[in-house]
């Protein structure tokens, strides 16, 4: 696996020549996540061809509480 400069530096390249417009209602938070974690989140974002850190998070965390059953 790569690591996360390598992953982070193929997501800004990814940005650069893809950007996507998303509004939603937001509410900005702050996590500390293991670093395996976050290349677990780089990767899938790579994986999925998302725009950002943030989506693949976002994605993430809506299919993990989807599977729990708590409403979208």
């Amino acid at each position: 696996m790569a690591d996360l400069p390598e992953l982070r530096r193929a997501i800004r390249e990814a940005r650069a020549a893809k950007k996507e417009a998303r509004r939603q209602s937001t509410e900005r938070r702050v996590y500390n996540l293991p670093s395996a974690t976050v290349a677990g989140v780089l990767g899938h974002q790579l994986r999925q061809d998302l725009p950002s850190e943030t989506a693949a998070v976002r994605e993430l965390l809506d299919a993990a509480l989807s599977s729990r059953g708590f409403p979208r």
